[in-house]
């Protein structure tokens, strides 16, 4: 189904692009992460569009919001379009903007820089230390996610993960099956053995859902 909403789509987004890649220098950086975001989302990978979207933001990257940056750091994985230097550019940005990031920027930032497997730890241990205060607010699929990022990249930060087992233990029943072994497979992966009582917990809220888990 995904695959015919990107065909569908492709020819009014390749219109779009070269009609967009007349007006770049002019937009303002909101504009610019919302139609790589808007590409993203379709699944469709216009390369010209990416490499001057990737140019233009990384000149002007101290004028993105936290919005804005995790927004590109986010379509820019979903579209596996690997750039050394935007990136680069997003986490220096993103490390001095950190205080006025919400719980979903965090998690969609720290999700983009593992799905394009890129080991920036001054990055994560920046996000590690933000997010500890505010993993209350973070939804199920935010501390999924997290917890996978983390693990994907070899990424140990103690606090953080001794903070996130406690919350995903709090919400554990709003826990949907690919959220439960994501998280499971993290903290197995990361050899935090010593949180028994989160796989306990992980275990029993899975039990009931089992028919739902894919084989």
């Amino acid at each position: 189904a995904f695959a015919k909403v990107q065909h569908l789509h492709e020819p009014l987004f390749a219109s779009l692009a070269s009609h967009i890649l007349t007006k770049l220098p002019a937009c303002i950086a909101q504009e610019i992460s919302n139609t790589v975001w808007a590409f993203a989302t379709v699944a469709v990978n216009h390369t010209p569009l990416l490499q001057a979207v990737s140019k233009e933001s990384t000149q002007r990257i101290r004028e993105y919001d936290p919005q804005a940056l995790s927004n590109i750091a986010w379509s820019y994985a979903t579209l596996t379009a690997v750039d050394s230097s935007l990136m680069a550019a997003v986490s220096a940005e993103s490390i001095r903007k950190l205080g006025t990031f919400l719980p979903q920027n965090l998690g969609n930032t720290v999700w983009a820089y593992a799905k394009l497997s890129i080991q920036d730890f001054q990055l994560l241990h920046a996000i590690s230390s933000q997010s500890i205060s505010k993993l209350g607010d973070y939804k199920p699929q935010e501390l999924s996610n997290t917890a996978w990022a983390f693990a994907k990249l070899g990424f140990r930060h103690q606090p953080m993960m001794d903070a996130l087992a406690v919350e995903v233990m709090n919400s554990v029943g709003e826990l949907n099956p690919h959220d439960l072994s994501g998280i499971a497979w993290a903290y197995a992966t990361l050899s935090h053995h010593h949180q028994k009582p989160l796989l306990e917990a992980i275990s029993s809220a899975s039990l009931p859902l089992l028919p739902e888990f894919n084989s």
